[in-house]
């Protein structure tokens, strides 16, 4: 949002914004062809955090290492073009996987999924192809 506003430098009488023009046209008021020009501009500016966190077996082969896996913050969903708050969690320990998305602006859940880790099979990249 933005406004601007031009007055006559001697007086203060609200003049026209136009085209400021060669000579200067004097003030009705006063006679004074300085001018004041002032705009008023107004933005807003909102952040978004995420924090992840990740649980590694140092001796385990490279496939084995990522034992723990936590997401929680902010992703833009492709369906509603807008960010989506995601909680995510892999416990490949326990054999559970977690997730939850919802919408900030409504409170809504979009998608709940809480299940055993072996039945997580089709997400992603591994989705069977029609």
């Amino acid at each position: 949002m933005s406004q601007s506003s031009t007055q006559c430098l001697k007086c203060g009488v609200a003049l026209a914004d136009d085209v400021p023009e060669r000579p200067p046209v004097p003030c009705p008021n006063c006679g004074e062809t300085l001018r004041k020009h002032s705009a008023h501009i107004e933005d807003h500016l909102h952040f978004h955090d995420s924090i992840r966190g990740k649980a590694k077996r140092s001796w385990l082969r490279s496939a084995d290492k990522l034992r723990w896996d936590s997401f929680a913050g902010y992703v833009l969903s492709k369906s509603l073009q807008r960010l989506v708050k995601v909680e995510r969690t892999i416990d490949r320990d326990a054999g559970t996987y977690s997730e939850r998305v919802t919408d900030p602006k409504s409170g809504n859940i979009i998608h709940e999924c809480h299940e055993a880790l072996s039945a997580h099979r089709g997400h992603g990249s591994a989705k069977v192809k029609p």
